[in-house]
């Protein structure tokens, strides 16, 4: 499957949205040598960005972390513009793969100010991906104008405090299951050792 998927987007095909599909599916398979070949799909130009889209989201499905630099040079500003908002959606996906949580955040919230509407839209959804609570400042505080980026911004903003609550609840629980392991493991210790009050008493007179 991988190696048929490999060699029709390597050739190509008459149809863009054939190629983007293959794209999709040459990510999620996660065939070997994937990588450089999405990236050329990535930068090859087509109807409405169709092949792009497809190579990046490719990208993000194949969670290779050398994808994570493809996928934000295709968020910069001047890029293809739908391909910017896949994009977008890849560098959430891709960054616990890349080790650049930090990163992420830091260009999710500069893309959340974007003059495009369509790059703004895509960075709340992205937020949401990340579920970094550092973004719930950047999505608060921005003067959306649009009706539909405030009701997105909030919806986004709940469920990163939701997500934030629940890791903390998650945290106490391990916490608590740590210390009571601890406690049953000292316990166990004390119930293995020898009784001194068990031991026979040492005959009068003699020696030590």
């Amino acid at each position: 499957m991988g190696g048929a998927l490999l060699q029709l987007c390597k050739r190509g095909d008459a149809s863009a949205f054939v190629e983007g599909e293959a794209a999709r599916s040459l990510g999620r398979v996660r065939a070997e040598k994937s990588l450089p070949v999405l990236n050329a799909l990535r930068q090859r130009p087509s109807f409405a960005d169709t092949v792009a889209c497809g190579a990046l989201d490719g990208m993000a499905a194949l969670q290779d972390p050398k994808g994570w630099e493809l996928a934000v040079a295709s968020t910069r500003y001047g890029a293809p513009p739908m391909a910017r908002r896949a994009a977008v959606n890849a560098v959430a996906r891709l960054a616990d793969a890349a080790g650049k949580k930090r990163e992420a955040v830091e260009l999710l919230a500069r893309l959340l100010e974007d003059p495009i509407f369509r790059v703004r839209a895509a960075a709340v959804d992205a937020a949401r991906t990340l579920g970094d609570e550092r973004l719930i400042e950047p999505l608060s505080s921005l003067p959306f104008l649009d009706g539909r980026e405030r009701r997105s911004a909030r919806e986004a903003v709940r469920a990163l405090r939701a997500k934030t609550g629940q890791a903390k609840e998650l945290a106490d629980l391990r916490r608590d299951v740590e210390a009571l392991k601890n406690e049953t493991r000292r316990l166990s210790e004390q119930l293995d050792r020898p009784s001194q009050k068990g031991r026979p008493p040492r005959p009068a007179g003699k020696p030590r």
